[in-house]
C-alpha cells in the first residue's frame, strides 16, 4: 500500500459523499483510515526517513484526520 492510496481514497470519499452517495463515500473513507493505519501514518515518524517523505506522510495524516473529524 502506498501513501497515494490513502490520498486517492480520501478524494473518492469526498467526491461520492458530495454527490449523495454516502455509503460508497463511507467505504472509501474507511479504506483510507485502514490503509493509513497499516502504513503507521499516525505513529511517530521513524528517524531513518528522509525529510520529504516525513513531510508527505504528515500532510496526508493531517488531511485525513481533518476530513474525518
Amino acid at each position: 500500500m502506498a501513501l497515494k492510496t490513502v490520498q486517492a481514497a480520501v478524494i473518492l470519499s469526498m467526491t461520492y459523499s458530495v454527490h449523495g452517495l454516502d455509503k460508497i463515500g463511507s467505504f472509501f473513507l474507511e479504506h483510507a483510515v485502514a490503509t493509513a493505519n497499516r502504513l503507521q501514518l499516525f505513529n511517530a515518524p521513524k528517524e531513518n526517513r528522509d525529510t520529504h517523505s516525513q513531510v508527505a506522510r504528515a500532510i496526508t495524516a493531517w488531511g485525513l484526520y481533518s476530513y474525518q473529524s
